[in-house]
C-alpha cells in the first residue's frame, strides 16, 4: 500500500483532456483476438460531429476486449456526447487513415461517474463552512493569469494584462481585485436595492489612487478618470443626464465659458432660443457671437444660361437647358426660353406643345407645366425655327428649383433637328 501525498504540500497537478475507454469487440459472434484498426469519432446525442475522428492504429483486441486512451481536447461541457466506432482489419503499421472501416451501430453513450453527476451545470451547493467555502491560490507572476477564469457566451481575446482573482486581494503593482471584460454590456455590474444606494463603490487607499466617486482636491487632480485605448470604446458613458456645475471643456483643459470646444464639432440639429423667429438667420459679429437676424432684402437677381435642348418626345420632359434658381417663401421666378426645333423627315413634324416648366432642384421629376402655352406647332420637313415662351411661376415654398422649356409632341416623333437655345430667369421679391 503506498503512502497518500500531501495536498498543501504538493500542489495538484493539472489534470489533462485524455480519458481512458474499454470496449469489446465480436466477429461472426464471437470475442475477436488480433489487431484492429479502430477510428473513434465524438458526436452530440443526434450525431452531429464534435470532434474526431482519432485513429488507432493495430489494437490489440484479447479475447473481445480493447482500451485504448482518446483525447478529443475540450469538448466535455455537460451536454450529452456519444462515441462512433469504426473497426477494420489490423495490417501494415502507419496505414490507419486510408479508409474500409465498418461503421458500428449503435453509437456509445458516455455516461458520468456517480459523484460527477453532482458537478454538471448548472451547479449550485450549499453548507455552512467556517472560512471560505472555496479557495483557489495562483502564485504565478505572469500577466493574464487569474485565479478563476469564467467565461460565458464564447471565448473573448482580450489584451488585458492584469492579474486578477474573483474576490482578489492582490498586491501587485498592477494586479485587480476583481477583473471585467465584456464587449457587450459591462464589465462587472454593481446591484443595490435600497433607496440613495450605491451600486458600486471603488474603494482606493494608495497615493494617486480613484475610486467610482473621487474627490480631487489638488491642483490638476481628477476625482474620477477613464482611459479608453480600445477602438469604438468608450472613456465615460452616460445613459440620461449630464449634469456640469462649472466651464466644460473639450480639447482645452482651461475653459472660460459654460461649454468650450476647441476643434470641430458636428451637430444634426441646432437650437438658439434667444432672438429665434421664422425665416431668420444666423450672423456673427467680429468676435464670432451669433444672433438671429431677418433675412436681408435680397431685390431681383437674375440667372441666364445657354445651351443644347432635346427633341421633343410622346412624354412630358425638359426640351430646353436649365437653370437652377433658389428662393426664399414668398419670392416669384420669372422665365424667359429660347430654342429652336426642326424636322429632316418626310412629312416635316407637327402636335408640338411647349410650356415653361419647373420642378425641385435634383428630383428627376416629370416637370410641372405653367398655365397656358403652344400648342399643336407644325413645321415643314427640313425647316427649323426658333420658339420662345415666357411666364412666372408664384406661389412655390422656399427651396431650389430647375427651370426651362417643358413639352411634348403628342408621339408624332419627327422633331429630330434641333439647334441651341437659351434660358433667362429673374428672382422677384
Amino acid at each position: 500500500m503506498g503512502l497518500i501525498p500531501d495536498a498543501n504540500a504538493n500542489p495538484a497537478v493539472a489534470v489533462g483532456l485524455g480519458f481512458t475507454y474499454q470496449g469489446t469487440l465480436d466477429e461472426g459472434g464471437v470475442p475477436a483476438d488480433g489487431e484492429y484498426d479502430l477510428e473513434f469519432t465524438l458526436t452530440d446525442e443526434i450525431g452531429t460531429v464534435m470532434a474526431g475522428p482519432i485513429c488507432m492504429d493495430n489494437v490489440m483486441v484479447i479475447e473481445g476486449v480493447f482500451t485504448v486512451e482518446l483525447n478529443f481536447g475540450d469538448q466535455f461541457n455537460g451536454d450529452a456526447r456519444e462515441l462512433e466506432i469504426a473497426v477494420r482489419a489490423g495490417g501494415a503499421l502507419g496505414d490507419c487513415g486510408l479508409g474500409g472501416y465498418t461503421t458500428l451501430s449503435p453509437r456509445q453513450k458516455l455516461n458520468a461517474t456517480p459523484y460527477a453527476l453532482g458537478l454538471r451545470l448548472p451547479f449550485s451547493g450549499s453548507q455552512a463552512i467556517n472560512g471560505n467555502a472555496f479557495s483557489i491560490l495562483n502564485s504565478s507572476t505572469l500577466d493574464n493569469d487569474t485565479a478563476i477564469h469564467g467565461v460565458v457566451g464564447g471565448l473573448g481575446a482580450f489584451g488585458f494584462v492584469d492579474l486578477a482573482g474573483i474576490r482578489g486581494e492582490s498586491n501587485g503593482e498592477f494586479s485587480a481585485g476583481v477583473l471585467g471584460i465584456s464587449d457587450q454590456y459591462v464589465g462587472v455590474v454593481g446591484f443595490s436595492s435600497g433607496d440613495f444606494g450605491i451600486g458600486s463603490f471603488g474603494r482606493a487607499d494608495g497615493i494617486g489612487g480613484m475610486g467610482i466617486y473621487g474627490v480631487a482636491s489638488g491642483e490638476d487632480g481628477r476625482g474620477v478618470y477613464g482611459g479608453a485605448n480600445g477602438l469604438n470604446s468608450w472613456a465615460g458613458y452616460f445613459n440620461g443626464r449630464l449634469f456640469a456645475d462649472g466651464p466644460v471643456g473639450i480639447g482645452t483643459t482651461t475653459p472660460t465659458t459654460d461649454l468650450e470646444v476647441i476643434g470641430t464639432t458636428k451637430t444634426d440639429a441646432l437650437v438658439m432660443t434667444t432672438g429665434a423667429g421664422t425665416g431668420k438667420v444666423l450672423t456673427s459679429d467680429a468676435s464670432g457671437n451669433g444672433t438671429w437676424q431677418n433675412i436681408p432684402d435680397t431685390g431681383t437677381f437674375g440667372i441666364y444660361r445657354a445651351g443644347g435642348g432635346f427633341n421633343p418626345q410622346a412624354t412630358t420632359g425638359f426640351l430646353s437647358t436649365t437653370v437652377t434658381v433658389t428662393i426664399s417663401s414668398g419670392q416669384q421666378i420669372y422665365v424667359n426660353v429660347n430654342q429652336t426645333f426642326g424636322s429632316v423627315s418626310v412629312g416635316g413634324a407637327g402636335s408640338l406643345d411647349l410650356f415653361v416648366g419647373y420642378r425641385v432642384a435634383g428630383s428627376g421629376a416629370t416637370p410641372t407645366l405653367l398655365g397656358a402655352g403652344m400648342f399643336n406647332i407644325t413645321i415643314p420637313q427640313g425647316m427649323r425655327m426658333p420658339f420662345g415662351i415666357s411666364g412666372v411661376i408664384s406661389g412655390l415654398p422656399a427651396g431650389s428649383y430647375e427651370v426651362g422649356m417643358a413639352g411634348d409632341d403628342d408621339g408624332n416623333g419627327n422633331w429630330n433637328n434641333g439647334e441651341w437655345g437659351y434660358v433667362s430667369a429673374l428672382v422677384l421679391d
